[in-house]
Order: structure tokens, then sequence, then C-alpha cells
């Protein structure tokens, strides 16, 4: 725990460099530790670094915990920064059957469609994001730059829930 809260507070602060010290330092003594293997595996695959070892990462904490949607989602976003689409999209829709309405999960599978250029999918999915999590600005700007009114999406919601 101690490795994985430091080198989280870390990468939040924008010290990359210093978080995959101590991430890499907590692999080697606690080889086992699905966590921070998936934690440094989604970092470098945020920052599109490390992909090939973000890979192997990532295949080792689902080798440890095969049923992680968490760990699916890194698996997939790996794929996506390295332009495999389908297995991407195969990855991501794992994940999202293993956890549910995720506001991340669905903005990866907007993000995939997209790529793919399926413009109706990747709406839908931002918009299920955006519904989730309406601070996103990420996923507002995306849905914006499609056209999207906002306001709607979250009226609709607040109609679906109501009935």
């Amino acid at each position: 725990a101690f490795y994985l809260y430091h080198g989280a507070a870390y990468e939040r602060t924008g010290q990359l460099a210093t978080a995959e010290r101590i991430f890499e330092e907590c692999i080697k003594r606690y080889p086992e530790s699905h966590i921070v293997l998936n934690y440094l595996a989604y970092m470098w695959a945020e920052s599109g670094k490390k992909l090939n070892k973000a890979l192997k990462h990532v295949d080792r904490a689902l080798t440890l915990a095969p049923d992680s949607a968490a760990y699916r989602d890194t698996r997939g976003w790996i794929f996506f920064k390295q332009k495999h689409y389908d297995k991407a999209l195969a990855e991501i829709e794992k994940a999202r059957e293993l956890m549910g309405a995720d506001a991340e999960i669905m903005d990866h599978l907007g993000d995939i469609y997209s790529a793919l250029k399926n413009r109706e999918k990747a709406v839908a999915c931002w918009s299920e994001s955006y519904t989730l999590d309406p601070k996103n600005e990420s996923v507002a700007e995306k849905l914006t730059e499609c056209g999207v009114n906002l306001d709607s999406i979250l009226l609709d919601a607040i109609t679906i829930e109501k009935k």
C-alpha cells in the first residue's frame, strides 16, 4: 500500500519519472502486486510510452486478477494507443460487461468508435459517459465538437430516470 499511495501521489502531481521508479521498485519487491502492475501500465498507456512493457505488466495483472474490469480497460487502452482498434474494442467491451456503466470505460469506447470512423456509436458512448460524469471536460469537448447539445443529454437522462 505504501508504494501504491506514494507512487500515485507523484503521478498525480505530474512527477511521472519518480512515480515510475517507485512503482518499479514495488514490482521488484512484490511481483504479485497486480494493482501496481496495472497502475504503472495505465500510466504508460496514458502517456503513450513503453506500450509493449505496459502490455506485459497488465497481462501479468490479469493472470493474477482475471475478472478485473479496470485491468481489461487498461489492456484495451494500450491496444488503442498502439492503434489496434479491433483488439481495443474487444477488451473494453469486456471491461464494460464486467463493470457495467462506467464513465471512463464509455469515454474509451467512444474514442475507439471515433477511431473506427463510427461517429454515431462514438457520440452514443460519449453521451453515456457524460451522463455518468458531467464534470468531465474532455468528454464535453468531444460532444460539443460533434455538435451535441450537452444540456439535452442531461435532460434526456433525467427523463429516462423518471420513467
